[in-house]
């Protein structure tokens, strides 16, 4: 019988928005990440991450009014709106640290 054991792979995270200064709260970014890192690393092994999924965690949030979420595997170049697949022994897993924020106020 063989075995072989899971894999780790780290997402990065690119997050570009637009908010209502005046309805956006002061830990909307903290929110935005927490609620990010639940659902990815709540995926199954092997678990494909559907991009459009990203979003609904988001709705919570007062403020948010245009946002698109980007994702990279570490250590490549290129983030990208697409969904991810991984293998059946990989699963997707993020940190607070690997968020990239770029917000505009309107």
């Amino acid at each position: 019988m063989a075995f072989s054991s899971s894999v780790q792979v780290s997402l990065d995270v690119q997050v570009i928005y637009t908010f209502n200064k005046a309805a956006f709260p002061s830990d909307g970014e903290s929110q935005i990440t927490t609620a990010l890192v639940e659902y990815i690393n709540g995926l199954g092994l092997g678990a494909t991450l559907y991009n459009y999924k990203l979003y609904a965690p988001l709705n919570a949030i007062p403020g948010i009014l245009t946002i698109d979420i980007n994702t990279r595997p570490a250590n490549t170049d290129e983030y990208s709106n697409q969904n991810l697949v991984v293998s059946e022994f990989q699963k997707l897993v993020t940190t607070k640290d690997r968020f990239h924020f770029f917000p505009e106020d309107t």
